[in-house]
């Protein structure tokens, strides 16, 4: 499909994967010669796709803490609602149904002491009423660490999170969250 004649009028540059890496070699090329090596995409040029066999390395979960200052948080729905994702991709990667398991198997996290200064970070900044956890899921152990530490620090904010359903999720860690103020 990427070398039909008819599907590449439609496009410049696919990146296959994680876009992180790839978007920022696309930003700083200065040549066709460059666009045509820069790894995981296909780079269209007068109907000819280039692609290298080199795939780009997946950049690591390294953001800083998120920025809502400029946001005007009274005018969201939910009450002063921050969101924060701590990993990418999918921890079980299992799932022969999922496109997340189909089109990349890589998974990163946030290192535990990062995802708790970003938490720590965004209740002295703004003391949300809620936050939103961005993840496509996370395991067992994130939850109960997060929890932990959500209750031993005593804040009082709702949050949201997507998990998955498993053996290791067990009701004591479903309580835990609950106490650590977990909605959904």
């Amino acid at each position: 499909l990427i070398t039909d004649k008819e599907f590449t009028r439609f496009f410049d540059v696919i990146v296959r994967g994680a876009g992180e890496v790839p978007l920022v070699d696309l930003l700083k090329a200065k040549s066709l010669e460059e666009l045509k090596m820069i790894p995981s995409t296909y780079v269209n040029i007068n109907g000819v796709v280039h692609s290298p066999e080199v795939k780009s390395v997946d950049a690591p979960i390294d953001n800083p803490t998120p920025d809502f200052s400029d946001l005007p948080m009274e005018k969201y729905i939910l009450p002063r609602p921050l969101s924060l994702q701590i990993t990418k991709g999918c921890y079980w990667n299992k799932c022969t149904f999922c496109v997340h398991t189909f089109a990349n198997k890589s998974y990163r996290k946030r290192t535990y002491e990062d995802y708790i200064r970003d938490i720590d970070t965004l209740v002295e900044k703004y003391n949300p009423m809620t936050i939103v956890f961005t993840d496509l899921s996370h395991s067992p152990k994130i939850l109960s660490d997060m929890s932990d530490w959500i209750i031993n620090k005593g804040y009082r904010f709702r949050w949201f999170v997507f998990v998955r359903f498993e053996d290791a999720l067990s009701f004591e860690i479903l309580e835990k969250m609950k106490k650590a103020g977990c909605e959904r």
